[in-house]
Protein backbone atom coordinates (compact mmCIF):
# COMPACT_ATOMS: atom_id res chain seq x y z
CA UNK A 1 0.00 0.00 0.00
CA UNK A 2 3.06 2.67 0.83
CA UNK A 3 4.83 1.63 -2.23
CA UNK A 4 1.44 2.00 -4.03
CA UNK A 5 1.19 5.95 -2.55
CA UNK A 6 4.23 6.34 -3.24
CA UNK A 7 4.46 5.52 -6.83
CA UNK A 8 1.64 7.77 -7.57
CA UNK A 9 3.06 10.93 -5.75
CA UNK A 10 5.91 10.30 -7.59
CA UNK A 11 4.12 10.21 -10.47
CA UNK A 12 1.86 12.78 -10.00
CA UNK A 13 5.04 15.16 -8.94
CA UNK A 14 7.27 14.75 -12.10
CA UNK A 15 4.37 14.56 -14.69
CA UNK A 16 5.11 18.49 -15.49
CA UNK A 17 8.44 17.57 -15.97
CA UNK A 18 7.76 15.12 -18.58
CA UNK A 19 5.56 16.91 -20.23
CA UNK A 20 8.04 19.59 -20.88
CA UNK A 21 10.72 16.72 -21.98
CA UNK A 22 8.27 15.38 -24.11
CA UNK A 23 7.00 18.41 -25.91
CA UNK A 24 10.22 20.08 -25.91
CA UNK A 25 10.26 19.89 -29.71
CA UNK A 26 6.99 20.23 -30.80
CA UNK A 27 5.73 21.86 -34.28
CA UNK A 28 5.22 25.73 -32.82
CA UNK A 29 1.94 27.34 -34.49
CA UNK A 30 3.54 30.54 -33.71
CA UNK A 31 2.61 32.97 -31.00
CA UNK A 32 -0.68 31.48 -29.67
CA UNK A 33 0.66 28.03 -29.77
CA UNK A 34 -1.25 26.39 -27.22
CA UNK A 35 1.65 24.14 -26.43
CA UNK A 36 4.09 26.72 -25.81
CA UNK A 37 1.59 28.15 -23.18
CA UNK A 38 1.53 25.03 -21.09
CA UNK A 39 4.98 24.42 -21.13
CA UNK A 40 5.66 28.19 -19.59
CA UNK A 41 2.61 27.13 -17.07
CA UNK A 42 4.32 24.07 -15.78
CA UNK A 43 8.00 26.19 -16.07
CA UNK A 44 6.79 29.06 -13.74
CA UNK A 45 4.73 26.23 -11.51
CA UNK A 46 7.98 24.63 -11.43
CA UNK A 47 10.47 27.37 -10.41
CA UNK A 48 7.65 28.79 -7.88
CA UNK A 49 7.34 25.42 -6.22
CA UNK A 50 3.75 25.95 -6.76
CA UNK A 51 2.56 22.94 -7.89
CA UNK A 52 2.91 20.83 -4.88
CA UNK A 53 -0.31 21.93 -2.99
CA UNK A 54 -2.43 21.93 -6.22
CA UNK A 55 -1.01 18.56 -7.58
CA UNK A 56 -1.32 16.95 -3.67
CA UNK A 57 -5.06 18.77 -3.39
CA UNK A 58 -6.39 17.25 -6.84
CA UNK A 59 -4.48 13.68 -5.73
CA UNK A 60 -6.31 13.39 -2.85
CA UNK A 61 -9.16 11.69 -4.59
CA UNK A 62 -7.10 8.91 -5.75
CA UNK A 63 -5.03 8.66 -2.94
CA UNK A 64 -8.33 8.34 -0.60
CA UNK A 65 -10.10 5.61 -3.01
CA UNK A 66 -6.78 3.72 -3.30
CA UNK A 67 -6.89 3.43 0.83
CA UNK A 68 -10.60 2.40 1.02
CA UNK A 69 -9.85 0.03 -1.48
CA UNK A 70 -6.50 -1.44 0.25
CA UNK A 71 -9.23 -1.52 3.56
CA UNK A 72 -11.70 -3.08 2.21
CA UNK A 73 -9.24 -6.01 0.49
CA UNK A 74 -7.75 -6.26 4.11
CA UNK A 75 -11.20 -6.89 5.68
CA UNK A 76 -12.25 -9.08 2.81
CA UNK A 77 -9.07 -11.53 3.21
CA UNK A 78 -9.07 -11.09 6.95
CA UNK A 79 -12.40 -13.22 7.55
CA UNK A 80 -12.39 -17.06 8.19
CA UNK A 81 -12.90 -19.45 4.71
CA UNK A 82 -13.88 -23.07 4.75
CA UNK A 83 -10.27 -23.02 4.34
CA UNK A 84 -8.78 -21.50 6.96
CA UNK A 85 -11.32 -23.50 8.97
CA UNK A 86 -9.81 -26.70 7.62
CA UNK A 87 -13.36 -28.01 6.82
CA UNK A 88 -13.38 -30.71 4.65
CA UNK A 89 -15.95 -30.69 1.67
CA UNK A 90 -15.69 -34.40 0.46
CA UNK A 91 -18.06 -35.65 3.11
Amino acid sequence: MRIGLSLALVLVLVMPSLFIAVESRHDCTGDQCPVCKVITGAVQMEQQGADVPHVLFAAAPLLAAMTVACLVRAFLLAGDTPVSLKVRMDD
